[in-house]
């Protein structure tokens, strides 16, 4: 087959996506996988040879025929299509992201595979969820992506990395854009309630970007950026919120003393009446007297417990967001230093 307008056609669509990315005020990094299904190894050079290094297939056999090649090596192959059980050991290894794990028994499989290859490295995935809930696809339902995206996370071998859906094959743009959105919102509220999809100190600590010739793949940087991004921009509205309620406790813990100071004027002013009448005021006096100092040390107690509880809180939030502030900023000095390193070798 004749790939000759593949360059053509390529210029067209990154240019696309930069009019688009403008449009919105986007910066993240797109990424464009050439799907080579049922294609030979020409169109696996075609590729290559436009600058599209990032590879598409849908079947692990067919997969398999073009990566074990010279020709295939030189490319990043991506699983888009259903994993089977028993394709699963043919995946580490040999292909950069798993777009279609779907199911815990399959996530458990490709772990216990992950973990004999020789290479050691998680498996990247990525849990499809069937937005649509059409019953000719895969991919969970969306009311199971949070527990199934905690477990999967758990596992030692896998890397969970986002989500991914199949918007209907229709013309419609709005059953489209009605998928995609959904799986949107999907995503951002698994960023607020599952750690799987938060950016931990240590995840900084770990990260790795790929080397190429002229050092660190910008692409790889450019991602882990915009997801630090992310997660300090979520770290910062959890840091104001918790501040929100130190204000707001604070405010009770003026009104708790302002009643006590009402209390110990209730309690002068039963005083000098129990000075002032007889004996049965008096015994009625002592009764309000008592009560109102077990309540005064009620407010007291509680406005101290709530004190200590809101300094508490703020002082753990101020701790991890030195933590992680620190963690990210001796990565970076540590990734400037080998960038240095590599200039100076290229200068030398």
């Amino acid at each position: 087959m004749n790939f000759g307008a593949l360059p053509e056609r390529l210029a067209h669509v990154r240019a696309e996506i930069a009019r688009r990315q403008a449009a919105r005020g986007w910066a993240h990094p797109v990424t464009i996988v050439a799907v080579t299904k049922g294609f030979g190894l020409d169109a696996v050079e075609a590729a290559l040879a436009a600058g599209l290094t990032d590879l598409g297939e849908n079947r692990v056999q067919e997969a398999l025929e073009k990566i074990d090649t010279p020709t295939g090596r030189r490319a990043t192959w991506h699983l888009i299509g259903h994993l089977q059980r028993n394709k699963a050991k043919h995946v580490p290894g040999r292909f950069a992201l798993v777009h279609s794990l779907d199911s815990l028994a399959l996530a458990v499989e490709l772990d216990q595979r992950a973990a004999a290859h020789a290479a050691g490295a998680p498996v990247r995935v990525l849990l499809q969820v069937n937005v649509a809930r059409e019953a000719q696809k895969s991919g969970c339902p969306p009311g199971e992506a949070p527990a199934l995206a905690r477990r999967i996370a758990e596992l030692p071998h896998l890397a969970l990395e986002g989500l991914m859906t199949i918007a209907p094959f229709t013309e419609d743009a709005d059953v489209q854009r009605r998928t995609f959105r959904g799986l949107t919102s999907l995503r951002d509220a698994l960023k607020e309630t599952e750690p799987a999809f938060h950016l931990t100190p240590l995840d900084v600590r770990k990260q790795e970007f790929r080397k190429s010739l002229r050092g660190y793949e910008p692409m790889g940087v450019e991602d882990f950026r915009v997801r630090v991004a992310d997660e300090l921009e979520r770290i910062l509205r959890e840091k104001s919120v918790l501040e929100e309620r130190v204000a707001a406790l604070g405010e009770q813990l003026r009104a708790y003393r302002d009643r006590e100071r009402a209390m110990n004027e209730a309690l002068v002013a039963a005083q000098q009446l129990r000075e002032a009448t007889h004996t049965a005021a008096q015994r009625e006096a002592q009764v309000v007297v008592r009560e109102a100092e077990a309540e005064g040390r009620r407010i007291l107690d509680a406005a101290r417990a709530a004190k200590a509880e809101v300094e508490r809180q703020a002082a753990e939030v101020q701790r991890q967001y030195q933590q992680y502030v620190g963690g990210f900023r001796a990565l970076l000095e540590r990734q400037l230093a080998e960038l240095r390193a590599l200039d100076g070798q290229r200068g030398g």
